[in-house]
């Protein structure tokens, strides 16, 4: 197998010659310590500049494997680039057999300046990464790897931890930011996981202790978490040198200071006094950045290192001054690799990119009646899609029975559905906040069977009922007509047919509301449902007492109720400017030669 890969190897590189700014310098070697085989290479640019020689020279690494696995190109420790740009690795560190510098080129990203050659690089991966170098390098000579429709990227953080650091920042926290004068102070970090350690932070305090910025989290980063204090120090821009890369030792970092005309050493000197107390700190470095390169600013990132143990009072028993003195000399030196922590924005329009609710949405209040397997899937998928604060009622235990077809597990059995449903949905996103009440509908209002303590439905924009009750509608709309819902009020009811063959949706936008339409077209279908199942042996839940529950399987309850999410979704958008109106959606379970086809609108009322 190796003679093969070497011998491929071989046919390929011959292509190089073809290029003829290209030149090799040392043919096809295996490397012992990577254990890659790699090429040795000049490439010659039309044009030199301040950090890209006429004449560079790379080393192309390949897996062991090759043709498989990547191919990767590095700069020549001795005669390649010292400097660091976008769309590459950190170019400080050195490979250990001290033949190439770690700056690996990103070449097989979707890059503009990089022009296009044929993404299929199978035929021969050597000669394409190559090409693609030689683009690169012409880019960076004529500083147009990135322009201002280039969506802005962070340089290259070395992280040898495995430690996480997460905050929340967005455009409306960047105003917040501007209005605080100071630029450096003390943080509180809450612990949530250990090994690996996650951090979110949960205030700033200003020196002067005159204004202090609380960062707002879901319920889950609520909880009693352990608490650590760090530093902070906010920057007016991203802290880079050598053209794009990030610091990676306290004199870099220093240097990057300096040209901000801030002094790392003052700032370090104001914080140290609250940090002397033998312990490692984080320390937090923030700064404004912009959505795409040369745009203007509109975010705060942070980015997180552990500072070393400063020098404790029992070592050097003397005066603050003093023991800042020992510090610089013996704790900050320059020389000393800084210790990055991998830090995340987990603000709601960060985590949520991937797929979300429209805006008009997910920051609407919304009461899910019902937390069986309708009411736990719906909950869910509204969560995971952003929405930030519901409310789960549901008076019922969790039973084995329940197992098959909802969210909720093993240890959740004997308790309440919609407690453990709440605390299950916390934990899915940091900004949810959902609330749980152990309710029973017993009369026009929602109350608790001992205390007869009510809910206030008027507080809530979005109302959905997954209870399957027809009575449930009927105390809504008497709800509505007596005391009335908040205006512009959503209501919703959401239930399905045995076997899931059908899902039944109302869709209201008034006030008061009217379901007997509703309910009196879904009965019709009931109806169907108790000739065509007459004869049917219902499965019975667990053992004991027959007690027949309606057949449906997991994977129906999540077609069926992600349909409804988009229904709903449609109908506040198409409606948001329409003070009252009404949909009935019948959708039905479809296929196409036996397979399953999704589920079709079959009916609006």
């Amino acid at each position: 197998m190796e003679s093969e890969t070497f011998e491929r190897i071989k046919q390929d590189r011959r292509m190089i010659d073809s290029l003829s700014n290209v030149q090799i310098l040392k043919d096809t070697c295996w490397d012992e310590h990577c254990k890659k085989w790699y090429l040795k290479i000049s490439i010659e640019i039309e044009q030199e500049s301040e950090h890209i020689p006429k004449i560079t020279n790379w080393y192309i690494v390949l897996d062991s494997n090759y043709p498989n696995g990547v191919v990767e190109i590095f700069p020549d420790v001795e005669n390649g680039i010292t400097a660091t740009f976008q769309h590459q690795s950190n170019n400080f560190p050195i490979e250990k057999n001290e033949l190439w510098k770690k700056g690996k080129l990103c070449l097989n990203t979707d890059i503009s300046s990089l022009k296009f050659i044929n993404t299929d690089n199978g035929s021969n991966p050597i000669l394409w990464n190559i090409k693609r170098a030689i683009n690169w390098l012409t880019a960076a000579s004529t500083n147009s790897l990135v322009n201002n429709k280039s969506l802005f990227e962070f340089p290259e953080y070395i992280e040898d931890n495995n430690d996480l650091f997460v905050f929340s920042e967005d455009e409306m926290s960047f105003t917040q930011w501007k209005e605080i004068d100071e630029k450096y102070g003390i943080a509180w970090l809450g612990i949530y996981k250990e090994n690996p350690k996650i951090y979110f932070v949960k205030s700033f305090d200003t020196t002067a202790s005159t204004s202090t910025y609380v960062v707002e989290w879901g319920d889950f980063f609520k909880q009693n978490f352990p608490i650590e204090k760090a530093a902070w120090i906010l920057l007016d821009e991203i802290p880079v040198l050598n053209v794009w890369q990030s610091p990676c030792t306290y004199e870099e970092l220093e240097q990057c200071f300096t040209r901000q005309c801030i002094s790392l050493e003052k700032c370090l000197d104001a914080l140290s006094p609250e940090l002397r107390d033998e312990k490692e700190h984080i320390l937090l470095i923030g700064f404004p950045i912009p959505k795409y390169y040369g745009s203007k600013n509109e975010n705060i990132t942070w980015k997180a290192l552990w500072l070393p143990k400063l020098t404790n009072y029992k070592r050097v028993r003397d005066n603050e001054k003093s023991l800042r003195q020992f510090d610089k000399q013996f704790v900050f030196k320059s020389e000393m690799p800084l210790n990055w922590i991998k830090s995340e924005n987990w603000n709601l329009s960060q985590i949520s990119q991937r797929g979300k609710l429209n805006q008009e949405i997910v920051f609407k209040k919304t009461l899910i009646i019902g937390a069986g397997c309708v009411g736990s899937t719906l909950s869910e998928l509204l969560v995971r899609a952003g929405m930030c604060d519901l409310t789960i009622i549901d008076n019922d235990n969790f039973m084995a029975g329940n197992l098959c077809r909802h969210t909720l597990g093993l240890i959740d059995i004997g308790n309440n559905k919609s407690d453990q449903l709440s605390e299950r949905l916390n934990r899915i996103n940091p900004h949810t906040k959902v609330t749980s009440l152990n309710f029973m509908i017993n009369s026009d209002v929602i109350t608790t069977a001992d205390t007869n303590q009510k809910i206030d439905l008027s507080l809530f924009d979005i109302i959905i009922d997954c209870s399957g009750s027809s009575k449930v509608l009927k105390l809504l709309e008497e709800y509505s007509a007596k005391t009335g819902f908040k205006e512009n009020i959503i209501l919703a009811s959401v239930s399905l047919s045995l076997e899931a063959q059908y899902l039944y949706l109302g869709l209201w936008k008034s006030n008061p509301i009217c379901v007997n339409t509703f309910i009196n077209i879904i009965s019709e279908y009931f109806n169907q449902d108790e000739l065509k199942y007459s004869e049917y042996e219902f499965p019975r839940d667990g053992t004991g007492c027959w007690t027949p529950t309606f057949p449906a399987r997991i994977d129906d309850i999540w077609s069926i109720v992600s349909t409804a999410v988009n229904a709903i979704e449609t109908f506040i958008i198409s409606n948001s400017f329409i003070p009252s109106t009404s949909d009935i959606l019948i959708f039905e379970k479809t296929f196409h030669e036996n397979y399953f086809n999704g589920y079709h609108l079959k009916r609006v009322g």
